[in-house]
C-alpha cells in the first residue's frame, strides 16, 4: 500500500520552493531524530490492508506475510526458541497429492524449490505446522528485514506468543491458527494463485514470488490481491 499524498496543490509564487525546502528539511530532521516513523505510515504491526477484505495490486501486501509459532524452551535472553518442524510425508501426500508431495518435503528440508507453486505448497505445509522458522525464512518483508522479527510476527498472529499492546488485537489472519487445506488454483510465471481454506474463513490470494539464489524461490511479500472470505 503506498503512502498517500499529504501535500496540498502548491502555490504558483518563487516562495512555493522555499516553503517546500524547509518543509522537507523538517520532515527528514522528525525521521533523523525518530519522531517519523515511516514504515509505520505504510504498515501498523500486525493489522495491515491485508487484514482488510482485499488488497490491491502489487506493490500490495499480502495476508501470508504479515503473519507469521510455539518456542521450545528459552534462549539465554529470555526470548522463545524455534525448530523446525518435521511434516510427515504421508500429511503431505494428503494437502498435495503424491504427486508433489515429494518435492514439498525436499523444500521443507532445505533444496531450492523448483517453481513458485512448490514453495506456495511448501508454505503451506510449514503453515500447518506452525513451522515460523520455514515460514520466515521463506519471505521477503521489507518492513521486517530481521529474521528473529518475521518469527515473532508469525508468532503472534499464530497465537504461540501473546501480543504487546502495540502490536495490538487479532485481525483476520488469526483465521490461519486453524488451516484445513489448501487449493492451488493457478501457477504462472512467479505467480501463484490459491485459497487457504480455514476453520473460520477462506484466504483467497494470488502471491507473487521472486527468484532467491539459496532457496529456488521465496514470496516476495506481494500479492496480485489477497482477501479474506467467509465460509
Amino acid at each position: 500500500m503506498a503512502i498517500p499524498c499529504r501535500g496540498g496543490r502548491c502555490h504558483p509564487h518563487r516562495r512555493c520552493s522555499a516553503v517546500l525546502l524547509c518543509g522537507a528539511a523538517g520532515f527528514f530532521l522528525l525521521q533523523a531524530v525518530g519522531l517519523l516513523d515511516l514504515k509505520a505510515l505504510w504498515i501498523s504491526p500486525r493489522w495491515s490492508c491485508s487484514d482488510a477484505a482485499t488488497v490491491s495490486r502489487r506493490p500490495g501486501t499480502s495476508a501470508l506475510t504479515r503473519q507469521a509459532a510455539r518456542g521450545f524452551g528459552a534462549a539465554d535472553d529470555g526470548k522463545p526458541k524455534y525448530k523446525r518442524k518435521r511434516v510427515p510425508l504421508a500429511q503431505l501426500e494428503a494437502d498435495h497429492g503424491k504427486e508433489k508431495a515429494a518435492a514439498v518435503s525436499r523444500v521443507l528440508k532445505g533444496e531450492p524449490a523448483p517453481s513458485p507453486e512448490i514453495m506456495a505448497r511448501a508454505r503451506f505445509s510449514a503453515l500447518r505446522a506452525k513451522d515460523v522458522v520455514f515460514m520466515s525464512l521463506s519471505e521477503v518483508d521489507s518492513v521486517r528485514p530481521l529474521l528473529e522479527t518475521r518469527v515473532r510476527n508469525w508468532a503472534v498472529t499464530l497465537g504461540l506468543q501473546e501480543a504487546t499492546e502495540a502490536e495490538g488485537e487479532d485481525g483476520p489472519s488469526a483465521a490461519l491458527r486453524e488451516p484445513k487445506s489448501m487449493k492451488v488454483i493457478s501457477a504462472e510465471d512467479d505467480k501463484v494463485e490459491f485459497k487457504v481454506i480455514c476453520k473460520s474463513s477462506t484466504l483467497h490470494e494470488e502471491s507473487i514470488f521472486e527468484e532467491d539464489e539459496k532457496r529456488g524461490w521465496v514470496f516476495s511479500g506481494e500479492a496480485e490481491f489477497s482477501k479474506w472470505l467467509d465460509n
